[in-house]
């Protein structure tokens, strides 16, 4: 007769062996799940990044350009400049001045670090700057 005195039973009576490994799986799978998720916060972030990037090379281009309007020169020219001295190339820039006023509107495209699949390669930021009598 075989005893049972030294094999692992379950809770039903059933021995634990079926139940062997089981905790390997969950343990790899959960592993898994992690590094999925991390990466998908790292291509997150670089997106993230980009979009305050493309922001901030927006306002910038767009007061620098500001700047040079109001001292005589060509704005669109400065805010192209300083667009590119930021990591961003200047899309478009629209000037609207009189002897007065003067608006200057620049859109920026910054490329994104690590560009997911099927989304945009860039990130776009808008701003306006200028002297208004309001």
């Amino acid at each position: 007769m075989t005893s049972t005195r030294n094999r692992p039973v379950g809770r039903r009576g059933v021995e634990a062996r079926a139940e062997r490994g089981a905790g390997s799986v969950l343990t790899a799978a959960a592993a898994a799940f992690m590094i999925v998720t991390a990466c998908f916060a790292v291509l997150v972030a670089a997106q993230l990044q980009a979009v305050h990037a493309a922001r901030a090379a927006a306002d910038l281009a767009a007061i620098d350009g500001a700047r040079s309007l109001a001292a005589g020169h060509e704005g669109c020219s400065a805010a192209a400049t300083t667009a590119q001295a930021n990591g961003g190339e200047l899309i478009s820039c629209r000037e609207v001045s009189d002897d007065v006023e003067f608006v200057i509107a620049v859109k920026v495209a910054v490329p994104i670090s690590l560009p997911i699949p099927g989304l945009p390669t860039e990130a776009v930021g808008r701003a306006e700057a200028g002297r208004t009598a309001e």
